[in-house]
């Protein structure tokens, strides 16, 4: 009786993670560097007035896929949510507060934000301090 030929492996775990893997060095060498803010729209979302520069949608399309990079145009105050933490917010413009797990932080601009990583994650909320300018 004739030998049949191996059947073709099929593709793993391992070779799927081997091609995500290959596929983040790629976007990090050859994804945008630039992104014009003046090409990227303002939206009204339940957390306020934003400018989402990148998210999950361009990851494909960017440099640094994973990375989240958003303005936040605070009037009054965003809305109240909670995130795992590890996240940072540079304050452009602007002073005002965030209540975070329940403490009051004072910020203005140039002051950065770092939100601490914990199980559970971490509430908070921005309030803005002006009533005639925006806080980003």
């Amino acid at each position: 009786m004739p030998r049949l030929p191996e059947p073709e492996p099929e593709e793993t775990s391992y070779d799927r993670k081997v091609k995500i893997k290959e596929e983040k060095i790629r976007r990090r060498l050859d994804g945008k560097v630039i992104l014009k803010g003046d090409e990227v729209p303002w939206e009204q979302s339940r957390q306020g007035l934003t400018k989402t520069y990148i998210n999950e949608e361009n990851w494909d399309q960017v440099s640094v896929p994973d990375w989240e990079m958003f303005i936040q145009r605070i009037i009054k105050h965003s809305g109240c949510h909670i995130h795992q933490g590890g996240l940072a917010i540079f304050v452009l413009e602007g002073e005002g507060y965030s209540i975070v797990d329940g403490v009051r932080y004072d910020w203005e601009a140039n002051d950065l934000m770092v939100l601490p990583i914990k199980p559970g994650g971490v509430e908070h909320q921005h309030f803005n301090l002006s009533d005639d300018i925006p806080a980003l």
